[in-house]
């Protein structure tokens, strides 16, 4: 007896096969998805959950099999660049490292290089540079030329102090005061200026000192009163200028870090709220 509500066998059939092909279709678009569609992320996917990069640092040393043979060996290979600086690495550190050693070794925040091949046109350093160097209480200039010997002559070391000024000329070092500090500087020497002479036979003196103190510190394995923390400073800054020259660009380093930074550092400005050093009027001159 047919129960009531039943659909017929035929009508079950139509159904089942519709659900069937349904799901064909459902399964047809899966794959077109990920054949098609979203190939490649899915690829990549997959490729990561079976391929994995792990990095094993290895000893050095040779690599041999199981069986002893050689497998890897290890080859001797340096790079070396040399990078020439001319006046710079030649003759800047015979008068930086004296002006450090005055007002105190210490390492430079900004340098920058400056020049040109303007005479000889057969190298590729500069036959006249100068060099800025710039510090957390002064700044250094240093110029020179291999073009002409004038600078030499005419342009002799000068600290130019606040108070007064320290001109290393020829034979003597003359100390002259700021016109507003010179009877501070009169009360304190007795003379309204210095001049130090030295002797030719002193200047010798100077060397030779400087000398026999490099080798009692070779005998003696103590520290020089040049030694290499002092000339690690002074050639820091000399490398910064050659590097500024080449690439035209202004130099900066960080202190604290021992590093070369990229680009330099924005210099501080007042705004009033500093100390100043009190000082008189200058006194009108004429």
């Amino acid at each position: 007896m047919k129960e009531v509500g039943e659909p017929p066998p035929a009508r079950r059939l139509l159904l089942l096969a519709a659900g069937g092909v349904l799901i064909l279709i459902v399964f047809a678009l899966q794959l077109v998805r990920m054949q098609i569609i979203e190939a490649e992320p899915l690829r990549a996917q997959v490729k990561g959950l079976v391929l994995r990069v792990e990095r094993v640092e290895a000893p050095r040393g040779l690599v041999y099999d199981r069986d002893g043979r050689l497998l890897v060996r290890n080859v001797p290979e340096l790079a070396l660049v040399l990078i020439p600086g001319g006046i710079a690495t030649d003759l800047f550190y015979h008068r930086l490292s004296p002006l450090l050693f005055s007002l105190g070794p210490r390492f430079p925040d900004r340098v920058s290089g400056h020049g040109g091949i303007y005479i000889y046109k057969d190298r590729e350093v500069p036959d006249t540079y100068s060099m800025n160097a710039e510090y957390d209480e002064f700044y250094i200039s240093l110029s020179s030329s291999a073009a002409s010997g004038a600078a030499n002559r005419r342009h002799a070391p000068t600290i130019y102090g606040h108070e007064a000024t320290i001109e290393f000329v020829n034979g003597a070092i003359e100390v002259v005061p700021e016109a507003q500090f010179r009877t501070k500087f009169e009360k304190a020497t007795g003379k309204p200026s210095l001049r130090i002479e030295a002797t030719p036979s002193a200047n010798l003196e100077v060397r030779m000192a400087h000398m026999e103190n490099f080798l009692a510190a070779v005998r003696s394995r103590k520290q020089p009163v040049f030694d290499a923390d002092f000339g690690y400073r002074v050639m820091t800054a000399i490398k910064l200028g050659v590097d500024s020259y080449r690439r035209g660009e202004m130099m900066g380093f960080d202190a604290a870090s021992e590093k070369i930074v990229a680009g330099a550092a924005s210099r501080p400005g007042y705004e009033g709220t500093g100390e100043n050093y009190p000082e008189s009027r200058r006194l009108k001159v004429g």
